[in-house]
């Protein structure tokens, strides 16, 4: 995908390839699990400002949640299929507050007793747990350009 464009646009694109709701709050995180917070960008800003070209990315899902001090704070979830086998650190760099000072810490005690409890445009309560992953993933992603981008199979190609 161009990273030349305003990051609200790039994140709407990307939900879309990757067949999330558009009320989902997505972000990406380099390969060191360091979060773009491209979701947190003045709207006028490019996406081409925060990402390194040609650089990897991984899309992630953002879940706010308060924190035991009753800070709000955001738990990050990984959407990529076997991450946990190919890169084991990146998961507890994630959620390390040292490297993403506003992520949520699992090891700490919630205030909702580790249950998000989202509610979208339509009034309706969607109640996940952190262990559970949307449908989607962005396994079919690879970045070129500098963000993720789209992966064609053979016949898709002419």
């Amino acid at each position: 995908m161009n990273s030349n464009c305003q990051c609200k646009i790039l994140l709407e694109r990307i939900k879309k390839a990757c067949a999330l709701r558009r009320e989902e709050l997505i972000d990406i995180a380099d390969m060191q699990a360091v979060v773009q917070k491209l979701s947190d960008a003045p709207k006028s800003s490019y996406a081409s400002s925060y990402l390194q070209y040609r650089a990897n990315y991984v899309l992630i899902k953002i879940i706010k949640r308060i924190d035991e001090n009753g800070q709000i704070c955001k738990e990050y979830i990984p959407l990529l299929n076997g991450l946990d086998t190919a890169n084991p650190e990146f998961l507890s760099r994630l959620s390390n507050r040292k490297v993403n000072p506003d992520a949520y810490n699992k090891e700490s005690r919630d205030v909702f007793n580790r249950t998000a409890v989202l509610k979208n445009k339509g009034g309706r309560n969607d109640s996940r747990t952190q262990n559970q992953r949307p449908k989607a993933s962005n396994a079919n992603l690879s970045s070129a350009g500098g963000t993720p981008q789209r992966r064609t199979s053979n016949r898709d190609r002419h």
